[in-house]
């Protein structure tokens, strides 16, 4: 096992094995970005995603460490109550998380290049629309 600090986080390494990639994914999903982003943002009426750099290294892209969280927040969900959920997830997870938030409608209509980008890329759905909607699909 080798480790190294990196800002305010000590990465660890560990010798790779065949239970090691189980092992990791099974703590990132109990207590890791995914888990605290879900539980924070939980309550929004929205659907919720991390997408960016960090979603990409989670799917196993190579590149650095990422510096931050992104997260989308689709639906009816108040902007306040969204930043508040990012304020919270990165009090808790030692970690900047930026949140993006649009309508359901602005969304459906958003051809920017951002969009594109989002939809295109690596991404994480914690939500599903239909859920955040209160659909029973």
């Amino acid at each position: 096992m080798t480790s190294r600090v990196e800002g305010r986080r000590r990465l660890v390494t560990a010798a790779n094995s065949a239970v090691f990639r189980p092992l990791r994914d099974f703590m990132g999903i109990v207590y890791g970005v995914p888990a605290v982003i879900a539980e924070e943002f939980g309550g929004l009426e929205a659907s919720v995603t991390i997408f960016g750099s960090w979603a990409a290294r989670w799917q196993g892209e190579p590149g650095p460490v990422p510096g931050d969280v992104d997260v989308l927040v689709v639906g009816e969900a108040d902007s306040t109550d969204a930043w508040a959920a990012a304020s919270r997830a990165t009090d808790r997870l030692g970690i900047e998380v930026n949140v993006v938030a649009r309508t359901s409608d602005e969304w459906a209509d958003d051809t920017s290049g951002f969009a594109q980008e989002v939809r295109s890329g690596p991404r994480i759905e914690l939500t599903r629309p239909d859920k955040a909607r209160g659909d029973d699909a």
